[in-house]
């Protein structure tokens, strides 16, 4: 089996519902986990695939300006998405015998991640995942060097702007310097992405129920849904879900986490998942206010970013 380590560089207090991110990684026990930070970490007892590594963001800052041999401008944690994609290098002292790397962020809950990380695409592919919340490379003295192929990535590295180079939407994304170069990655959208533009928990490129719910439960992400053609209750699985820029509420007791073996994810927060059926659930934690509610959220969401809806015009164009 190929040997897996995830990197989150994360400085500054970390949030809430920290400690569910951990048992989430608890739960992909084939996989390791290093938690780069300047916070006090405890790890629950049992968890041996997650690791901290102690460090400063001043201190990352001197290991990445010496490993990329240029000043970075690593002076804010934010930056550290810019330098995701030289992390095979800049952590190359703790990454041998790794046969592939990533990074990931904590504003997420992971799933099953051994089910989308097969050894048919680890063997096919250099890089499975394009976006900067979870993404993995292989651990090769070429591929920790894809960066360079950016004729901007000294630009990125040294500015203190961020650039998104992580990601796969701009022009000199790493994901779009990968593809011109006819890099094998595999694109996959496995995850559940939760919008910004509504309070409820919608994906931003899946198809979405009226009535739905998203959970964790035993180590797998699932969303639950109500097929209104068919009348019909159905599910999918995610590899993870991402619900970018949004602070929840974390009422999964502490004490005891390492008992908690399911819960539910929504724009009100964490909460265990008693034995109630669906429908309470939804209407519980991710109602559904009407169509013209939502609509009037959309509208007001254009109203304030009428650049990001001119590029999620675009982005949906050249994706079709």
């Amino acid at each position: 089996m190929h040997k897996i380590c995830i990197i989150l560089a994360y400085f500054g207090p970390l949030p809430e519902w920290f400690n569910l991110w951990l048992l989430s990684c608890h739960y992909n026990p084939t996989i390791s986990f290093l938690i780069v930070t300047d916070q006090s970490v405890t790890i629950p007892e049992g968890y041996d695939n997650v690791h901290v590594l102690p460090m400063t963001l001043s201190q990352m800052k001197d290991m990445a300006d010496k490993k990329l041999e240029m000043n970075t401008a690593l002076v804010y944690p934010y930056k550290c998405c810019d330098l995701r994609p030289a992390y095979g290098v800049i952590f190359e002292d703790f990454l041998k015998g790794y046969d592939f790397w990533g990074h990931c962020d904590c504003d997420l809950i992971l799933g099953d991640l051994r089910k989308y990380f097969t050894e048919d695409r680890l063997r096919d592919y250099d890089r499975i995942f394009g976006q900067g919340h979870v993404s993995i490379y292989r651990n090769t003295m070429r591929c920790n060097h894809y960066y360079e192929l950016s004729a901007d990535y000294k630009k990125v590295f040294t500015t203190s702007s961020n650039f998104g180079f992580d990601e796969n939407l701009s022009s000199i994304s790493i994901g779009r310097v990968l593809c011109r170069n006819h890099i094998p990655v595999l694109y996959s959208r496995a995850f559940a992405d939760i919008g910004t533009i509504h309070k409820r928990f919608l994906c931003t490129t899946d198809k979405n129920a009226d009535r739905q719910i998203f959970y964790w439960d035993k180590g797998k992400v699932y969303r639950d849904y109500e097929n209104q053609f068919f009348n019909i209750q159905e599910r999918d699985e995610f590899a993870y879900i991402h619900f970018q820029k949004r602070k929840l509420k974390n009422c999964i007791s502490t004490d005891k986490i390492s008992d908690v073996t399911s819960f539910v994810v929504s724009y009100k927060g964490f909460f265990p998942i008693y034995d109630i059926g669906f429908d309470d659930l939804v209407n519980k934690y991710n109602p559904y206010p009407g169509r013209l509610y939502e609509d009037i959220e959309k509208l007001r969401w254009d109203m304030r970013h009428p650049r990001l809806r001119l590029l999620r015009k675009i982005y949906h164009k050249l994706k079709d």
